[in-house]
Parts: structure tokens; sequence; C-alpha cells
């Protein structure tokens, strides 16, 4: 039975990702974005000049949750994917690389290697301005206050919508906080 559970469980979230990413199109000013491809996940080309661009590094071990996510960000104006890691343990020498530092990392609290907590305390000992969302599946009050206690300035649970995504990295570039919770 447990392989029926696993099945199941993943079915749900392939449907719940492409019920975000039909979601994401009609987002308003997102008509002239072409659907991401495959290839446009290594990182995304961000203008020098002009309206200013949100940059955002995706941090999660699930590909399904990182590609549904960049193509989510990536069909908002003003928000660029700008790198993707699959293990906390690839954050610092992401950071800087490519299209630069990003302005929000969203960072998966559980990973196989290191995890977003510990990847956390690292990136912001590197770099002190670096502003992390940590998401999780789990929304409980340990694991937000666990978020806190790492640096992060915001928790999202997994399970929101597209429209809180894009709030919270947009809240979180503009030096605010997003938290599901209050952390304490």
């Amino acid at each position: 039975m447990p392989e029926v559970k696993f099945r199941r469980k993943h079915e749900l979230a392939r449907k719940d990702m492409l019920m975000l990413m039909r979601i994401a199109d009609t987002l308003p000013g997102n008509g002239a974005k072409q659907p991401a491809t495959a290839s446009d996940h290594v990182g995304s080309y961000v203008p020098e000049t002009g309206p200013r661009v949100i940059r955002v590094l995706i941090v999660d071990d699930h590909d399904l949750i990182r590609v549904g996510m960049h193509s989510i960000l990536s069909r908002v104006d003003g928000i660029a994917v700008v790198g993707e890691c699959t293990d906390g343990n690839q954050v610092l020498a992401a950071v800087g690389v490519g299209a630069g530092t990003p302005d929000v990392v969203l960072m998966d609290r559980q990973m196989p290697i290191t995890s977003g907590a510990e990847a956390t305390r690292a990136l912001l000992a590197a770099h002190p301005t670096a502003r992390v969302l940590m998401m999780s599946v789990a929304g409980t009050d340990d694991v937000v206050r666990e978020a806190a206690a790492a640096g992060a300035v915001g928790f999202l649970i997994k399970n929101g919508n597209p429209g809180q995504l894009i709030a919270a990295v947009r809240a979180i570039a503009t030096g605010d906080h997003a938290w599901r919770g209050r952390p304490g």
C-alpha cells in the first residue's frame, strides 16, 4: 500500500503544479511572457537598464517544485530567476555567479545534504544583506521559529498559491517581511 500512497501524493503534486502554472498565466501583466522551457532554468537574462528587476535564487531539492516556482516567477514582470540550486550546499557557490547576487533567496527548509536553516546561516555569514524566504510543507510554529532563528525574513507554506509567492518575493525584495504567522 505505501507505493499506492506515494504515487497518489506525486500525482496530486503534479496536478497542483499544473494548476499553479495555469493560474500564473492569468496574472495581470503576464500576457507577453512566453512559457519557460527546461533550458531556461539555468538562469535568466536580467536587463541592466530600465525598471528595477527583483533577482531570485530558488533552492529546492524537488524538481517539480523548483521548476514550477521558476515558471510562475519568470512570467511576472519585474521578477527574474537568476539561478537554481538543488541543495543548500550549493547556495554559496551560486550567489554572485551569473546575473549577480539575488535580491531574494527562496530556500526549502528540508533538503538531503544541507538543510535550509544551515544554508541560510552560512549564506548570511558570508552575505549579511541576503534576504531569505524559507519554504516548507509544514507550517507549525516550531518550523516558523526555526526559519526566523536561522535568519530568514519570511516563511511560506508550499501549498500556498502563486499570488502569495509573488507577494512574498516582492515584500522581501523591498525590505519588508513575509511571515505566514508571527515567529516568536
